[in-house]
């Protein structure tokens, strides 16, 4: 990977070469505690290592994807949704090119710049976000609410659906939103909810996710 600028994190420099390899190590984390088909938000794990910049996180991405490393998908929001190829998995597992990932390896909090009491970074689908009464964990996971986040854009953004179901699509995304935040989510609405969503093609994968991270087996 042939360096395009630097970045500063915590007043370090990283060069683009450097977090798209952290990148690579997240999504193939994310990939073995769910699966490499697994689509994340680039912009939400680049801001984990201090990168705000979703342009540059976006050039970086498309850096990636033309290396044949990741699947990505950039919107005109310029936010990426990238899932780890198999490539991808290799370099990672050969300890990358930059040194970034041993660095990562020895310690991981030296790198990453959020509060780590309040930042959810395991798998969703075995999240220990606190349950209540109910089988409905409450919206506490900041990966919880991206994901809602990521399938309200994808139903603005899938030109195959009318106002009107885009409309409906959007008021369930909002009823599952204020669900979880209750007290006591309850679980009925929840999944009567989801599965209207999961008839939608483009957004089944993620609202998979969100079943496997809101509702308890």
């Amino acid at each position: 990977m042939g360096d395009e600028g630097d970045i500063v994190v915590d007043s370090t420099p990283m060069k683009s070469t450097e977090l798209a390899e952290l990148l690579l190590v997240r999504l193939y984390e994310l990939a073995k505690q769910e699966d490499r088909h697994s689509v994340h938000i680039l912009s939400a794990i680049a801001s984990d290592f201090g990168v705000t910049d979703k342009s540059h996180v976006s050039s970086v991405a498309r850096m990636l994807e033309h290396r044949g490393l990741i699947n990505a998908t950039f919107t005109r929001e310029t936010e990426v949704y990238a899932s780890i190829k198999a490539e991808g998995e290799f370099l990672v597992e050969q300890g990358g090119e930059t040194g970034i990932l041993r660095q990562y390896a020895q310690d991981p909090k030296s790198l990453l710049v959020v509060d780590q009491s309040t930042h959810f970074h395991g798998s969703i689908a075995h999240s220990n976000i606190v349950t209540h009464s109910s089988r409905v964990t409450q919206l506490n996971s900041t990966e919880v609410q991206r994901l809602l986040d990521l399938v309200h854009t994808v139903i603005a953004e899938d030109p195959s659906l009318p106002l009107e179901a885009k409309n409906r699509a959007w008021a369930d995304v909002d009823l599952i939103r204020t669900e979880v935040e209750r007290q006591a989510p309850r679980e009925g609405i929840v999944r009567e909810a989801l599965a209207t969503l999961g008839d939608i093609a483009s957004i089944t994968s993620f609202v998979a996710q969100l079943g496997s991270a809101l509702l308890s087996p």
